[in-house]
């Protein structure tokens, strides 16, 4: 199974994103007068009371906006190859209800999500096997 991770690396590869860092000014404010700074503790120097500001916040905006929609799209495809999986693989349970899925994947994500979503896919493989197991001896499935 392809990883949530080569998904991101893929589609940000394929939206040719460049990060942006934001470019930080800080304002010192002292006696009335205001100072620029471009390093805080230089401002910090000048005066206890400084203010950052971001100055191509739109861009760093623009970036964070491109980076949360890869994001998704990396977690959907990576999602949606669980289920095909999960289709594939046991078939019995697709069958008793595809409900199946999601109460795997909840307490899947619930004890890997902490580790990444690969985690959460180890961890659905192995409760997947655990509760089909358990379906077959007690009959439920055949």
């Amino acid at each position: 199974m392809k990883s949530y991770y080569a998904y991101k690396k893929e589609l940000t590869e394929e939206a040719q994103l460049q990060e942006v860092k934001p470019i930080l000014k800080y304002y010192a404010y002292r006696n009335g007068n205001v100072e620029t700074f471009n390093i805080w503790e230089d401002a910090y120097k000048h005066s206890k009371l400084v203010e950052k500001i971001i100055i191509n916040q739109a861009e760093v905006d623009q970036y964070r906006t491109k980076v949360r929609e890869i994001d998704k799209k990396a977690y959907d495809l990576w999602h949606n190859q669980l289920k095909t999986n999960f289709s594939l693989n046991y078939p019995k349970m697709v069958e008793l209800s595809y409900n199946c899925f999601d109460v795997i994947f909840e307490k899947a994500y619930e004890r890997g999500h902490h580790a990444g979503f690969d985690e959460v896919a180890n961890y659905f493989q192995s409760e997947a096997a655990y509760l089909e197991e358990a379906f077959t001896k007690c009959g439920i499935i055949k």
